[in-house]
């Protein structure tokens, strides 16, 4: 049976649709948030400047997210619909690019495939390209849209190139296809910049599939002129875009993001050489991927792993050039991944040594260059072959997308694979904080520290449990600058549920408003408006307008509120055999109250905590609250007590707060949750009483 192209990309589009169809409702994760959620730069499509200049070397990208913005608001499933039509794009680009370079090999007769299976190979390129499981970060991840979408433009600038180059012979408008080219390339640059090996790609492919560089120059000279005039503006448009300078490009970085290393790019370049074998692994044997990687730094050259790592790429690297001529697909995809890597992974520092995303465009390379290695070796069994890879790959895509549809899941893995990294521990105990797991959040907070104390993030973020369990004294104890953005959400918050209006009014007043975050802005009015600082209301909304961080909806509802305000063995047993996980937290949590009652808290606290691994009910909390403060761990048992009080909002649990700081002698903390104890109380009275009548004698 006869296949055409067509057929081929329908098969492309479809798989890729159903590999990532679980994405769409993937939350935004990690960097999204400051790059869309909170960033006022895309809010406003009628504002270009504004746009682009959110993020000055990219606004291509900003552009994208301002047009998805606009459609979509913060909706998710716009987002990845944009990412996934981009990835689909990009696998037909790829179809595209093996079969024009599988074409030009064909017509120089220096490879014996025919027509259907330079089509086949191309197409399974494409496809594998399209389902492979290492391409999510950059696919999922919305705000690696960056990566793919400089794909795409790359991609197609390679593309048009060699379309052009074709058509130079046959004198059929080859002009125009070198523009397109140049043109997409430029977009590129303003995409990410990776593009900036885009001309050393075209050289590398003109050297390999046309072989004379110096008699092409002497036959087509206005036409060689035209190119060279594209690839010239190319690169002086390229400082002015990203202001480069060589020393800062260069620089050494010192410890940032929960990092504890400095990188040079002499470490960093070291540290690459092992990298790009993770790569490589990941490409061959895609497990263990996971969002945050803790990668060690190589210091010394005489590493054995620097070493092995080395001389690997080495050999690969003479092997294709040194076999250009004899085995030539090889060659272009050997040398395809080390040009498409040059920039994020070869000597140019960049605080993160190693991200997934940065192998979506070098991941062509490989999967060219052992393609066709394969398709020689068992071209009779290939089709069953792509099929069974295809379909593993497949589902491990879908599976993988599983991990990014869950925070929880998304830093847990990285949490277990990356046990010693801060940045990791201090994310997922943020996510346990937002669940109100405050204990296991506090205990790795606390960890984290002991692995960076310098790192600030855990810090604050410790600075923001004492404040939710109201535990005041630990809270000023840790010496941290108030008016962080980070934490004027949780002060503001602590202070106004103890109608502290004094202290508002004073926090207020202390604030610089540019210095705040958009998250801030809500909290930050509402404080305002309960210490009647109408000055502060309005000047805040202001601001919040003018940097596109409040939309007229919003602007229009604070002015309207403003206005109308002025156990044993056989029972072990037994639980390990029960499947439901409900009945089994509550069996556990009975036998933990029993032995609770016994005093054996040890025996108690293990039923509970397994329990709490189950079903984070609050009476579980409760329970492991009292336990602790049995015996005499009141500090755990406010945390508890809290996680139980933000689940049910029975002010009962801020009383027995109260006395957990009494015994810890936290007098003020004490005194403190007293009074918000019978606010809270007062406010339960008030929700209690039943109102008298308004209507006078006779109405009805």
């Amino acid at each position: 049976m006869k296949v055409n192209k067509t057929f081929y990309c329908l098969i492309i589009i479809i798989v890729t649709t159903i590999a990532y169809w679980n994405s769409f409702d993937v939350p935004f994760q990690f960097d999204d948030s400051h790059a869309i959620q909170n960033n006022p730069g895309i809010r406003d499509l009628s504002d270009l400047n504004r746009v682009f200049n959110s993020f000055p070397q990219r606004p291509v990208a900003q552009l994208t997210f301002a047009l998805n913005y606009h459609f979509h608001e913060l909706d998710v499933w716009g987002y990845h619909l944009v990412n996934l039509i981009i990835h689909i794009i990009n696998a037909l680009l790829v179809f595209w690019l093996v079969l024009q370079i599988l074409n030009r090999l064909k017509e120089q007769k220096r490879i014996s495939l025919q027509d259907p299976e330079i089509l086949f190979v191309a197409f399974s390129t494409g496809l594998l390209f399209a389902v492979h499981p290492v391409q999510t970060q950059a696919v999922t991840y919305i705000v690696q849209r960056m990566a793919s979408l400089a794909t795409l433009f790359y991609l197609l600038a390679v593309n048009c190139f060699l379309k052009g180059r074709s058509l130079l012979s046959k004198k059929k408008f080859a002009w125009i296809w070198f523009v397109l080219s140049g043109l997409s390339g430029l977009l590129g640059l303003f995409t990410k910049q990776i593009v900036f090996t885009f001309p050393i790609m075209i050289l590398m492919l003109e050297w390999i599939l046309y072989e004379d560089i110096g008699s092409f120059l002497k036959k087509h000279q206005k036409k060689a002129i035209i190119i060279g005039v594209i690839f010239l503006s190319f690169l002086l448009i390229l400082p002015l875009v990203y202001k480069l300078d060589f020393s800062r490009i260069f620089k050494t970085i010192p410890p940032q993001q929960g990092h504890t290393y400095t990188l040079t790019p002499y470490n960093y370049f070291l540290t690459q050489l092992r990298v790009h074998m993770t790569y490589l692994r990941l490409i061959f044997l895609p497990v263990n991927q996971h969002l945050d990687y803790d990668y060690p730094i190589s210091e010394s050259l005489f590493e054995w792993k620097v070493i092995l790592s080395g001389l690997f790429l080495l050999t690969l690297f003479i092997l294709a050039i040194r076999y250009r001529k004899k085995y030539p697909v090889f060659s272009i995809g050997v040398l395809w991944y080390f040009i498409a890597s040059a920039v994020e992974s070869s000597i140019i520092p960049i605080p993160n040594v190693i991200f997934e995303h940065r192998l979506y465009l070098p991941f062509v390379g490989i999967l060219l260059a052992s393609f066709l290695v394969v398709f020689i070796k068992v071209r009779k069994k290939l089709t069953i072959i792509i099929l069974l890879i295809t379909t593993s790959l497949l589902y491990m895509t879908y599976e993988r997308n599983r991990i990014w549809e869950s925070k929880k899941l998304l830093w847990y893995e990285s949490f277990l694979l990356s046990p010693n990294k801060a940045r990791t521990k201090n994310n997922y105990a943020t996510y346990l904080s937002i669940q109100n797991d405050y204990l296991k959040s506090y205990i790795i907070y606390k960890n984290t520290l002991n692995i960076n104390s310098s790192y600030e993030a855990p810090l604050l973020n410790l600075y923001k449990i004492y404040l939710t369990i109201g535990d005041y004294n630990s809270a000023n104890k840790l010496n941290i600058n108030q008016k962080k953005p980070e934490l004027i959400n949780h002060i503001l918050n602590y202070y106004i549920d103890r109608d502290f209006k004094t202290k508002v009014k004073e926090y207020l007043l202390d604030i610089n408003i540019n210095n705040v975050k958009s998250s801030n802005i809500n909290v930050l009015i509402k404080a305002s408006e309960i210490v009647d600082l109408q000055n502060v209301s309005d000047n805040l909304i202001n601001y919040a307008d003018s940097v596109g961080i409040i939309n007229n909806d919003l602007k229009n509802y604070y002015t309207y509120y403003h206005n109308i305000t002025n156990t044993n063995k056989n029972i072990n047993n037994m639980i390990e055999k029960i499947e439901n996980n409900k009945i089994k937290s509550l069996l556990l949590f009975n036998l933990s109250r029993k032995f609770t009652v016994e005093k054996d808290y040890k025996t108690a606290l293990n039923y509970i905590m397994d329990a709490l691994e189950l079903d984070n009910r609050p009476e579980f909390y409760h329970l492991r609250a009292a336990i602790f403060f049995n015996v005499g761990n009141y500090l755990y048992a406010a945390m508890d007590y809290t996680s139980a009080f933000k689940l049910t909002g029975d002010p009962e649990f801020v009383k027995y707060r109260a006395m957990c700081y009494e015994r810890m002698g936290h007098e003020e903390s004490a005194k403190n949750e007293w009074r918000y104890y019978e606010i809270l109380t007062e406010k339960e009275g008030e929700k209690g009483e039943i109102p008298e009548s308004t209507l006078s004698v006779g109405e009805e």
